[in-house]
């Protein structure tokens, strides 16, 4: 599933890990300019963000194909993940 915001792309899945944490995993990206040229814009990964109701961690550079992996290879990914703060 794609989100859209200030041209800022997300892409995302839901999983849960072998405690039985829920995550949400995104994709983000970010637009590139589009010039007369081109009649799409490109887009660029920056960051695979995990976010459960207690933690947030962010894996740079995204892998090629996360969004094909089972829930145990999204687990992996979780863990070579680095713990963010939360804001709020």
């Amino acid at each position: 599933m794609w989100r859209t915001k200030r041209g800022v792309s997300v892409r995302h899945r839901s999983f849960t890990d072998r405690t039985g944490t829920g995550w949400t995993v995104s994709e983000v990206t970010k637009g590139l300019p589009t010039f007369p040229a081109r009649r799409a814009p490109r887009a660029f990964a920056l960051w695979l963000c995990f976010e459960s109701s207690g933690e947030s961690r962010r894996l740079a550079p995204v892998p090629a194909k996360w969004d094909d992996l089972p829930a145990d290879g999204l687990e992996g990914l979780l863990g070579a993940s680095d713990l963010m703060p939360i804001a709020g």
